[in-house]
């Protein structure tokens, strides 16, 4: 019991700072705009028949 709660309070911010620098890497990479997806590639479109 004595490893839980601070291994638990490690654990979390290590997810929040990865949730953090994840957001910022969302606002700052120009890739990521405009209608393409996290990789860079745009999805098709399906085109109806």
């Amino acid at each position: 019991w004595l490893v839980l709660w601070p291994g638990l309070a490690l654990a979390s911010v290590v997810y929040g700072v990865n949730m953090f620098g994840d957001a910022v890497r969302d606002i700052l990479d120009p890739r990521l705009r405009g209608g393409t997806g996290r990789y860079g590639v745009r999805a098709k479109k399906e085109v109806k028949k």
